[in-house]
C-alpha cells in the first residue's frame, strides 16, 4: 500500500536529490531532502528508507538552448 506522499527525484548542478513530502501528505508543502547523489539511480535507491510513496516524478536538469 502506498502513502500517497509527493516524491521528486531532482537533478541540480551539484547532483541528484530525493525529496519526500512530510506528513500529513497533501496538507503540507514541506519535504525531507536527501542528497546530493552522484546518479539518478542512487537517489532512487534512497527511497528504500521511506514508506512507499506510490511513485515519483523525475526532474532532470534542463539544458539551456
Amino acid at each position: 500500500m502506498s502513502t500517497g506522499a509527493n516524491c521528486l527525484i531532482v537533478q541540480k548542478p551539484e547532483g541528484w536529490y530525493m525529496k519526500m513530502q512530510r506528513w500529513p501528505y497533501g496538507e503540507t508543502e514541506e519535504y525531507d531532502v536527501e542528497g546530493p547523489f552522484a546518479t539518478q539511480e542512487e537517489a532512487e535507491d534512497s527511497l528504500d528508507f521511506y514508506a512507499n510513496p506510490g511513485g515519483y516524478i523525475v526532474c532532470p536538469l534542463k539544458e539551456e538552448a
